[in-house]
């Protein structure tokens, strides 16, 4: 899926999320997970508090390409898992994805002092939690 597409997915994964009732689990793995690609600064990450007493850390790649962030989920039974996603920058706004595992493609969506995180899996069930910089 390329990388225009996906962006494009963000809000049907929004939107879509607004109507799901039983949520499956998000995976903890590795394959939501990769290696970064790009350089980060050693500048603390940004934390964000967000609906379904969630909490995630978003720290942005140098160049704005690549995301890291840290999430603490418990509807879907994350404890600081970590995942890697791809994207860029338009004006104040940034979107990123992660469609590396089969089943799955995560999102993050961020403007200044809100975020959005949004899943969406292949079976067409779909989850999000907004979010506010703290």
């Amino acid at each position: 899926m390329t990388l225009s597409k996906s962006l494009a997915l963000i809000p049907a994964i929004a939107l879509l999320s607004a109507c799901a009732t039983t949520l499956p689990k998000a995976p903890v793995s590795d394959g939501a997970s990769q290696t970064p690609s790009a350089a980060y600064d050693r500048m603390a990450s940004p934390r964000y508090q967000c609906t379904d007493d969630a909490v995630i850390t978003a720290k942005q790649s140098i160049n704005k390409q690549q995301v890291m962030i840290t999430a603490t989920v418990p509807n879907i039974g994350w404890k600081d898992q970590r995942i890697i996603m791809n994207g860029s920058v338009q004006g104040d706004t940034a979107s990123y994805i992660n469609d590396a595992q089969d089943n799955i493609i995560y999102a993050w969506h961020m403007k200044p002092g809100a975020g959005l995180l949004a899943m969406k899996w292949n079976n067409g069930k779909s989850y999000h939690i907004t979010c506010e910089r703290i």
